[in-house]
């Protein structure tokens, strides 16, 4: 059985016309992004070894 989350509180405008900008950036430029795997490989390099999870 799915568990039950509390509703997300509404976002700010700040946050809202932050989102529209990063959408809009997405669209106007859709070759510049970063595969997740290579942002995960990344990651784990370099916390690889200093005792963070």
């Amino acid at each position: 059985m799915p568990e039950k989350h509390e509703p997300l509180p509404p976002l700010t405008d700040a946050k809202r016309q932050e989102l529209a900008r990063r959408l809009a950036d997405a669209d106007a430029n859709p070759g510049d992004v970063v595969p997740w795997e290579v942002v995960e490989a990344a990651a784990r390099a370099r916390f690889d070894g200093s005792g963070l999870p």
